[in-house]
Parts: C-alpha cells; structure tokens; sequence
C-alpha cells in the first residue's frame, strides 16, 4: 500500500447536525479567495512560511482551548448567539499554531550529523508530532460519545478556525492587492491537505467548502486530492454529537443540499477512467504525403484483422489504471460512511442515491465497466450496511445484496489460501463490525430478526472461517448463504420504493 501510494505521488510530481445556535449562524465561510496559480519549479523549503505574533501567549491560548474543548466554557454568547472574542481569538490562535507549523522548515531538514554520523530527527521536530498535538485539539464525536451542548458548539466553531488556517496554504492570499499569490512547496500544500483530513473527522461543517472546492477543482493534484477525499469521509462519518440519545444520530453534520453534490463529486471519482496527473503532450504528426497502403492481413479465427501500419492501444496504461483504482478505492470508503439511502435538495429537486451506487459495486452490476476490486466490493458491502434509515427501502433486497457483496468478497480467498492481494483478515474484520452495527441501529427494530439471522450466517459461517482459512475445518460455507437467500428470496433487487427506481444486476459469475 505504502509503495502503490508512493507511486502515486511520483506520478503526479511529474512536471443539521450542529447546535440550533450554530445552525442559526451558518458557520460555513464561503470559499472567495482566488486559486492560486501552481508554480512549474522548485520552490525552496524556508520561501514560505507563516508565524504567530510574538505578541499571542500561547500558554493561555492552550488552556483556554483545552477547556472549551472539554466543556468546562459557554462557547457561545447567550446574546450574540456567537464565541465571545476572547475564546474566538484563543480558538484561531490555537488553530494557526497547529496549522502554522507546518511551514516550518525546521520539520523537514534532517539533523545534521555529527563525526560523519546520521543522527534521527528528535520527536518533538517530526511531523508526526504536530499532528498528534493537533488531534488533542480536534473532538472527533462518535455513535454514542457523550458530548455536551458546549462541546458541540466547540466543534463548529474550531473547525471554522481550522480551516481558515489551513486554506491560508492551500490558498495563500497575496502580501498585497495586486500581488500574485505566494508559491507553497507542495510538500506544505500535502500536509495542509493532511491535516484538512483530521480536522474534518469532528464533522466541522466549515470544511465542507474547501472539500468540495478541491473535488471539483480539475487542476487540483492528485496528491492533495487523496487526503481531500480522505477528508469527505471523516466529514461524511461523523456522527451528532447532539442527538446521540435518539435514533436521528444518524443525521450528517451537513444538510442535504450539501450531500447532494458531495455524494456527486465522489461517484464522478468512482465512475473515473482518465488518468490522474499531468498528461504527456500529443505527439506531433509531421506533414509528410500519405504513405502507400500496405498490403492488409486476412482475418483469423473470425477476428478482425488490425490494418497493418496501426497499434492495438489501450486508452491507460496498467500503472495508470492502478493509480485510477487507488482513488476510486478511496471513494467507495468515503460513499459508504453515508448512513441514508438518499439524499435531496429541497430546493432544486435534485437527489442522489449512495445506496445505488454502492449496491452496484457489491454485486458487480455490469453497468461497473471496470470490475471492483474485492477490497472495493467489501467497503461498498460496508456501506450498505451502514445504512440505517430504511424510509422507502426494499429490506429484502437490501439484505440480499449485503449477502452477495459478503460472498463475492470471499470468494477469491477460499480459492486460495494464499493469494495476498489485500489485508484479507483486517478488511473481513471491518465487515464483521459493519454487520454488527446494522444490528443495533435504532431503526432496524422492525427487521430485527432477519437482520440477526443475516449478520449471524456471514459472520459464522464465511467471515471467521475466512480469517482462518487454510487450517484444517475452516472455510467458507458458501452453501449456507445460498440456503439463506433461497429461504430469503427476492422478486427483483429494487432498492427503493419509487416510481421508475432502477433494478441492479448481479454481474459477477456464480450469482443468481
């Protein structure tokens, strides 16, 4: 995994959820600052950076971040229904100095030696550091956290301190009006990115303008756009900090109307067969007269023939397309935290359907031109599961397709024990949890039983044995899932209770 994601940098270096108060303030800054044009050379490490004011005492900074964070502060005015300036300015100062560092070229220049020895890098001067310190600062809520009103408004409001931080390198705003931009050295803009990915998982809907802005940005490279997606799925995961007592903990930090093109932007991702990167320059045809026909090659075995003088290509080439299916791997992670079917714009009308894409992906609909992956086919599985709202949804095909997407995952494995490919035990592992979630979500009362009697047989009789598959009596009772979907059997996989909703089709050999 670490060599695939090396190769992908290398390639592309080439040359409803927050407080009512919240909801009130709309604490999502429009994205207005102009895009930065990319610089085409190096850019020398100490050419950028930014700095506190000597002026800011960070130890109280600290402590006073700390305590909002830990609810022991009102966040929010009673009266301006905002942080008063005092905690608002400890919260952007903490945010800068978090962010901040990361400009810092004391954080990528190696010690230097000493008697001609290398000597390793101090923890409190590696990167790793500042992200470790970041997280103490970053509340993640998750499905039964228990968090206070005070705590959820910290949420809100420090990711909105985060972010103007982090797109100070993402988009760094010029010394002057008039003044081009300054150039970041990429390695900056990526560990901006980075951390635009860890401050997203507390659900801060402030990051939403910068994850879309970087989704929809063509230009945007292919390095940052990997943690930009890893970023829509903290966003997209986290769970209501405030409604964790009830079954609407579901609902997502951000509205509908949000989810709606999110949910767009990853499928565009997912559905993707162009190459990532900067792309090699047409080759120029010289203005040659036209040569004489050759003589053209009689067909065979009914193919055919490929006229003599032309080549039989392929539109990417294989490390290309490995690059395409690393994002799309990354996508179809980022989709399945979604905990809704669907999702629709009131105000436009326009909807769109996570379920459908994921079901396609886990049961190898042909409409997938480029089959998934077994890994891609188990996060899609993850992500059917996931879903928790069953307004509208066919539970019987639902289930039926969870069943499905289980055994085509499998069934590479339990035709070689030893075949390496992906963490076979670690991606099962998260299936398991995934099965046992759908078992206790609030709204799963009514389907309760099958949902048990479904979750018991692919865990008992597939996933355990697959963890030890190769050891004598342990393996995939493929059977037993077939006996369970013929007692179980659907008309057809429509997964929603709608006029004209289409039917996905099993595409992988061996399913019904």
């Amino acid at each position: 995994m670490k060599r695939l994601f090396f190769s992908v940098l290398m390639l592309a270096a080439v040359p409803a959820l927050v407080t009512p108060q919240a909801h009130a303030q709309n604490p999502i800054p429009k994205a207005t600052t102009a895009k930065p044009v990319r610089p085409r050379g190096p850019i020398p490490l100490d050419s950028f950076q930014l700095k506190l004011p000597s002026t800011i005492s960070l130890g109280n900074v600290r402590v006073t971040t700390q305590e909002l964070r830990d609810g022991k502060l009102i966040v929010l005015n009673s009266t301006t229904k905002k942080p008063n300036q005092t905690f608002s300015d400890s919260m952007l100062a903490m945010a800068r100095e978090l962010v901040y560092s990361l400009t810092d070229p004391k954080y990528y220049i190696p010690p230097d030696p000493i008697n001609n020895l290398l000597r390793p890098v101090p923890p409190e001067l590696t990167l790793e550091s500042r992200f470790s310190e970041a997280e103490r600062f970053i509340l993640v809520p998750s499905w039964g956290k228990k968090l206070s009103i005070d705590q959820a408004d910290y949420i809100v409001w420090f990711g909105v301190a985060m972010d103007e931080a982090i797109r100070e390198i993402l988009y760094p705003k010029p010394a002057k009006a008039g003044d081009p931009p300054p150039d970041v050295p990429p390695i900056m803009r990526i560990n901006a990115a980075r951390m635009l990915a860890l401050a997203a998982q507390s659900g801060a809907p402030a990051h939403y303008p910068t994850i879309m802005e970087l989704l929809k940005d063509p230009e945007t490279e292919p390095q940052i756009l990997i943690y930009t997606i890893q970023a829509a799925e903290g966003l997209i995961a986290a769970y209501n900090p405030i409604l964790r007592d009830e079954a609407r903990y579901m609902i997502h930090t951000i509205k509908d109307a949000q989810m709606v093109p999110l949910v767009e932007e990853l499928e565009k991702i997912i559905t993707r067969k162009t190459p990532y990167g900067p792309q090699p320059p047409s080759p120029v045809i010289p203005n040659n007269p036209p040569a004489a026909k050759l003589p053209q090659p009689a067909a065979k075995d009914g193919k055919p023939p490929i006229p003599t003088g032309q080549l039989e290509g392929t539109v990417v080439s294989s490390e290309q397309m490995r690059v395409i299916r690393y994002f799309r791997r990354a996508a179809i992670r980022a989709l399945a935290k979604v905990r809704f079917p669907k999702f629709t714009d009131a105000d436009s009308g326009k909807s769109a359907y996570p379920i459908m894409t994921l079901a396609k992906i886990a049961i190898g609909d042909p409409s997938i031109t480029t089959a998934p992956g077994n890994d891609e086919v188990a996060y899609a599985t993850m992500g059917l599961c996931n879903i928790h709202d069953y307004k509208n949804v066919q539970f019987d095909a639902l289930a039926d397709c969870i069943a499905q997407g289980v055994v085509n995952f499998a069934g590479k494995r339990a035709g070689n024990a030893q075949d390496k490919s992906i963490a076979w035990r670690v991606i099962g592992s998260q299936l398991m949890s995934a099965l046992a979630d759908m078992q206790r979500a609030p709204f799963a009362a009514k389907y309760r039983s099958k949902i048990d009697s479904l979750a018991n047989t692919l865990t008992e009789r597939v996933l355990l044995p697959l963890e030890k598959i190769g050891t004598p009596g342990n393996a995939p009772n493929f059977e037993a899932v077939a006996r369970w979907r013929e007692g179980n059997r659907v008309e057809s996989l429509k997964l929603l209770d709608e006029p004209n909703f289409p039917v996905v089709v099993p595409g992988f050999v061996g399913t019904r």
